[in-house]
């Protein structure tokens, strides 16, 4: 017989993901995933604190909003956006996520507004300040410092990760090799000084 239409999706799916291999073979690909990888641990706190705020919020949206934006509502001007809204708690997620990512962020706030009052901008507003300023940006620095410092340490010594500020502490980062050689990868740049 012949395969089924789902089965062939699903072989199409995997021819796809071919590419990974040829990503495999570009050293470049590999180092940002070793740093990836290395980084991991130290991630553990911000994304901790992350899914601290996501919870936080979530519930206070459902308690503030729930039940109150639904798409049957008579003359609502942007439907599609009624989805977004906070009558659960997986909707609550959803709809923190996407305003996280700054999706529109302001027909949401005017949904939940037309539906509430002024003082819900407040709710909005402090999620962009603490999601989408100081969260997201400590994320993408906390990113950038970890492949800073890969970038300066060898690939076969620990990488040396600073403790707390000021305090002069130190600790080892885990090696996590992702080949059995690192005889093929190459060593970091060191920087000649001119003699004076």
């Amino acid at each position: 017989g012949q395969p089924s239409e789902q089965m062939q999706r699903a072989v199409y799916c995997l021819r796809a993901l071919r590419m990974l291999r040829l990503l495999a073979s570009v050293e470049r690909f590999n180092a940002i995933f070793r740093h990836f990888v290395r980084l991991l641990p130290a991630f553990s706190a911000l994304f901790g604190a992350l899914w601290a705020l996501f919870y936080v919020y979530a519930q206070l949206g459902i308690v503030i909003f729930g039940g109150r934006i639904r798409t049957d509502m008579a003359g609502q001007p942007n439907v599609a956006y009624a989805l977004n809204n906070f009558n659960d708690f997986g909707s609550a997620l959803v709809t923190l996520f996407e305003l996280l990512v700054v999706n529109n962020w302001n027909v949401i706030m005017c949904e939940a507004v037309a539906v509430s009052n002024d003082w819900a901008r407040v709710y909005f507003i402090s999620w962009f300040i603490l999601a989408v300023m100081v969260m997201s940006n400590l994320i993408v620095a906390h990113i950038l410092d970890g492949i800073l410092i890969e970038e300066e340490t060898p690939l076969d010594g620990p990488a040396v990760v600073p403790g707390r500020a000021g305090l002069g502490e130190e600790r080892e980062a885990p090696i996590i090799s992702l080949r059995a050689s690192t005889a093929s990868v190459s060593q970091p740049r060191t920087q000649q000084v001119a003699p004076d």
